[in-house]
């Protein structure tokens, strides 16, 4: 999990999760993400959001 601040202010948390979606009789992390409306990223996309330098 990471947190982050939006444009407005509010600190929010972001899931960082390799999961794929599941089913709505087994749902997944980016599934219950969804639901509670928290963002839910995979790792490449934080570390390119993030312009992250690898070398």
């Amino acid at each position: 999990m990471r947190a982050h601040t939006s444009d407005n202010g509010a600190v929010g948390l972001t899931v960082v999760s390799e999961e794929g979606r599941g089913s709505p009789a087994k749902p997944h992390i980016p599934d219950v993400c969804q639901a509670a409306n928290v963002e839910c990223m995979r790792l490449i996309s934080v570390i390119r959001a993030q312009a992250w330098i690898i070398g």
